[in-house]
This record gives structure tokens, C-alpha cells and sequence, in this order.
């Protein structure tokens, strides 16, 4: 793991003290800052057994410095914490929910699809779904020239599955994991991108593969990030994703009244978006996703372990999901069927069930215009759990607009329903009226 980066404890998360202040203090605004080196360091130890300490969210400042290149760190998670010692004076925060989008780190890089681009790598504050502050990283991608009043709106990208491996995550590639083309063109259209890796994909701890609450949280507190990134970009933003990122872009659309508090959601874009995961797991052949959702289940509950849900012959190779990409998965899965991955009855449990029902979209009202584009031959995403999607969703507002590509499959599905996308984002961009097909 790069040192670039804080890294997340219990009860600890590291961040540098150039950005202390603005985290803390201010509004956490900058268009220029680059930052040094992290490191990791603990939050102080617990109370005496049996202690009662106040509940608080704290940030433990401290400093160190390696070979070349000083580093600071500070902590932000809610926990039951002590006073800070005289080495770690601490700054309380009033709620977990003020410190998200907070910039912990940004690194400018050069981005593929252009050098006129202002690109930042960037690690910023979410939480977690018991309401811990945690780090996530992503990507922050600016239009050249000037700003529009009001600033650029923000396309909130969710990517698609890439697998578990801190390595998979997209902003650790100058091309952010192939979306440069799609980038660009929003680019080029007055469109800033922000694009989370989601938690515990390029940072550590567990992914929660298809905790839809969680990749929301993630989506939402990535466009915090590019407002805090720079001045430039507008509150007016567009949640928009693609399989895993589409279910993403789905849930963030349906936080946005509550999570999403400050900004102004003015559309939602979903690609093959992941649905009724129970059916899903039936009606797909697509191997390597059903090994990554038993572990999303387990570092969404917490109370199951990967055994309880892999086959004996499946759990023998689990070591690939937690370390691999989607392509390291599928190889060591090949030719398994569900059947053969999951344990006896696991699918029938309420654990699972549960799990399924949590990561389901499309059960609360989204109140902006929706694009959902779905490709006929697609056998990882069937276009029947679409089109049950998009019937429930038209059931709650009629404001549902469904392109359909007879053609496409899964991984086609993008590319075809690109030109909609950017369509589907210019018109929301320009305050144009939403079409509907319900």
C-alpha cells in the first residue's frame, strides 16, 4: 500500500495537517493543494474498563517525518474516545455527517484523456453503515476555461465492478480504469467528474460489494470532494453509474433528500444497474461476481464469516477475492456455478435474504429525471430485473426514461448508451426538461 495515503484503524484515520484547518475549520475549499506523504498513526487508548466515555467525533493531529519528506496525520472516526494526550491534541467535531467530503489527501496527476484537464487523485471522508467517519478514494477531473455562473455541475461517476484488490481501484490509473473517453466527452461538454473508487477499494479494510447505502454515501461525499477540491464546481450535480455503479448511482439518487443535504441532485443515469440480487444470482451465469457479493455480504453484516457462506471447494479459493481483479476471480472460479459456490441452504437464509432486500433499488421515490439504458443480450444484468425495476420506479413518478438496445450485452451497454448518457447529462446540465417513456 502507498504510503500516499491515510490509512483507516479503529478508531483512527490519518490525514495530513495541511488540510487540518480547512477539514476542521473552514469550508475545506482549494484548487491548487498537493499533498505530501501520509502515514498512519493510532487514536489514543480507550478509558479504563468498565468507563464510560462521551461519544465524539475527534481528529488527533500528529506529525512525523520520513526519509525526504515530512508528513502529518490526524484521525476522524466517531468513537468513544478520551481526552487527547499533549502529542495528540484533539478538535471535536459536532457530527460524523460535518466532516464528509472533507479532503484528506489530493495528488494532481496526468489524466489520459487530456492535459487541458485539472486532474486531482484525491482520498476524502465518508461514513460507514454504523456512521463511522471512514476514508475513500476517487477522482476529481475539471473542464478547462471558465466556469459557468454558479460553477461546473458535477457528474458523480460510480464505476463498475473491478474486483476487490486495493489495486483494482480506478483512480490508481491515469485513465481511471478505462473511462477516459466517456470522461472527456462530459468534460468537453462543461461537465466536472467526480469519480469514487468506493469503501475499502483502494483504501484498507473490506469493500461492502452491492451495499448500495454504502456506494451512495460514497457518490454523494465524492462530489463534497470536488466542491472542496475547488470553488468552481456547483452544488447542481448528477448521480450516474454503470452495473454495480449504476445500482451506486441509484441509491445516491434516492439519498439525496437526506445524505445529500446541501447539494441539488438534477439527475440520475443508470447502466445496467444491479438489481434483486436473490434473482440475479439465479438467472446469471456471471461467475466471478457471485464469490465478491458472499464477500460484500460479510463486511456488510459482519456476523458471518466467508465460510458460513462459500462451498468447502469455493472457500479453498477465496484468497483471490479479497487480493484479485475481476479477471483473477473469474479464473480461479471458472466453470463453478452458483450451485457450486454457495454453501447448503445459504441462499434461502435470512442473512442472504436480508443482504438482497437492503441492496435492491428502486423502493423509494427519486424526485429528478432518470435515464436507465439496458442491453437485451445482457446475461450478468437480465433485462428482465431491469425492466421490473423500471416498472417499479415509473410506479412511484413517472420520470423514469428507458432506452433498451436489443443488441447490447453487459459489457457493450456503456459504449451504446453513451451518446444518451451525454445527452441525458447536457440537458440536465442546461436545466432542460427531463423525457420520460413510462
Amino acid at each position: 500500500m502507498s504510503t500516499l495515503w491515510p490509512r483507516v484503524v479503529r478508531g483512527a484515520l490519518v490525514i495530513s495537517a495541511a488540510v487540518l484547518t480547512a477539514c476542521v475549520s473552514g469550508n475545506g475549499t482549494s484548487t491548487d493543494t498537493v499533498a505530501t506523504p501520509f502515514v498512519l498513526t493510532r487514536a489514543p487508548a480507550s478509558p479504563s474498563p468498565g468507563v464510560a466515555a462521551p461519544t465524539s467525533t475527534v481528529l488527533h493531529a500528529t506529525t512525523t517525518a520520513p526519509a525526504g519528506a515530512p508528513t502529518t496525520a490526524v484521525s476522524a472516526e466517531p468513537v468513544n474516545a478520551p481526552a487527547a494526550s499533549p502529542a495528540a491534541p484533539a478538535v471535536t467535531v459536532p457530527a460524523p455527517r460535518a466532516v464528509t467530503g472533507r479532503i484528506l489527501a489530493d495528488q494532481r496527476f496526468s489524466y489520459t484523456g487530456g492535459a487541458e484537464f485539472e486532474a486531482h487523485r484525491v482520498q476524502y471522508t465518508s461514513t460507514d453503515d454504523r456512521g463511522s467517519i471512514i476514508g475513500v478514494t476517487g477522482v476529481v477531473l475539471l473542464p478547462s476555461g471558465p466556469p459557468p455562473n454558479g460553477g461546473w455541475p458535477v457528474l458523480s461517476w460510480s464505476h463498475g465492478t473491478t474486483g476487490l484488490g486495493d489495486s483494482c481501484a480506478p483512480s490508481r490509473t491515469d485513465d481511471v480504469r478505462g473511462q477516459a473517453n466517456l470522461f472527456t466527452q462530459l468534460l468537453r461538454a462543461g461537465v466536472a467528474v467526480a469519480a469514487t473508487d468506493y469503501a475499502g477499494l483502494g483504501t484498507p479494510g473490506p469493500h461492502p460489494y452491492l451495499d448500495g447505502a454504502s456506494e451512495g454515501r460514497a457518490a454523494i461525499d465524492m462530489v463534497r470532494a470536488a466542491r472542496a477540491v475547488s470553488n468552481r464546481t456547483s452544488t447542481r450535480w448528477i448521480a450516474a453509474g454503470y452495473s454495480q455503479g449504476g445500482q451506486s448511482a441509484l441509491f445516491a439518487a434516492e439519498l439525496a433528500a437526506t445524505y445529500g443535504a446541501g447539494l441539488q441532485l438534477i439527475g440520475a443515469a443508470a447502466l445496467a444497474p444491479v438489481s434483486n440480487l436473490a434473482k440475479l444470482v439465479d438467472l446469471s451465469p456471471g461467475i466471478p461476481f457471485v464469490p465478491i457479493i458472499a464477500s460484500g455480504l460479510v463486511a456488510q453484516n459482519g456476523s458471518v464469516r466467508l465460510s458460513d457462506l462459500l462451498s468447502p471447494r469455493a472457500y479453498a479459493k477465496s484468497g483471490v477475492i479479497e487480493s484479485g481483479c475481476i479477471g483473477d476471480i473469474g479464473t480461479a472460479y471458472q466453470g463453478m456455478t452458483p450451485d457450486d459456490l454457495f454453501g447448503p441452504g445459504v441462499r434461502n437464509s435470512p442473512v442472504w435474504n436480508d443482504f438482497a432486500a437492503a441492496g435492491d433499488p428502486g423502493h423509494r421515490r427519486i424526485g429528478v429525471p432518470v435515464l436507465v439504458a439496458q442491453g437485451g443480450d445482457d446475461r450478468v444484468v437480465p433485462k428482465a430485473l431491469t425492466d421490473a425495476l423500471v416498472g417499479r420506479m415509473c410506479g412511484m413518478g413517472r420520470n423514469v426514461l428507458y432506452k433498451t438496445f436489443s443488441k447490447a450485452d453487459h459489457y457493450s451497454i456503456q459504449l451504446m448508451a453513451s451518446t444518451d448518457l451525454l445527452s441525458f447529462a447536457s440537458d440536465r446540465a442546461a436545466g432542460r426538461h427531463g423525457y420520460t417513456n413510462c
